[in-house]
């Protein structure tokens, strides 16, 4: 199987000390073990940002959590019409604002087990070409009352 050959680094947005060199800690992705931390952390940067959240950029984001804990109960569906799927939107801001990654599929769990949680898990199943190997990060929601 190949691998790409290059390799993404990010700082981690935690700016925790690495104990070692004393400096910032670093997200660096390993193609050969198939781990992507640093694309990880940009999936979850992207959802978790709001539009019009930075002032220089107010298209970028996923605007999850301004229709994630909105009144529906089955994600598949659209709620209102005219309205886009939270699938699709998130697919969409991948793909635009992501483009190491191929999104193939987006699943929503965990939300019907205690109505009163308030939590979410959003799988994102993706490869990163030119490797076809499909690849799963969960991303898990919480609402702070």
């Amino acid at each position: 199987m190949a691998y790409a050959t290059e390799t993404n680094r990010d700082f981690d947005l935690k700016f925790m000390k690495n104990p070692i060199s004393n400096d910032v800690v670093m997200k660096i992705d390993r193609p050969n073990l198939a781990r992507y931390p640093a694309i990880e952390q940009s999936i979850t940067n992207i959802l978790m940002t709001s539009k019009l959240e930075r002032k220089f950029m107010p298209a970028f984001g996923g605007n999850v959590l301004k229709t994630l804990f909105e009144l529906m109960t089955d994600f598949d569906k659209i709620s209102v019409p005219g309205e886009i799927n939270i699938r699709e939107v998130i697919k969409m801001s991948l793909k635009k604002y992501e483009p190491r990654i191929t999104v193939e599929n987006v699943v929503f769990g965990d939300f019907n087990e205690d109505s009163n949680s308030n939590k979410l898990n959003i799988t994102i199943m993706y490869s990163v070409p030119p490797v076809n190997e499909v690849l799963s990060y969960t991303l898990g929601i919480k609402r702070v009352r």
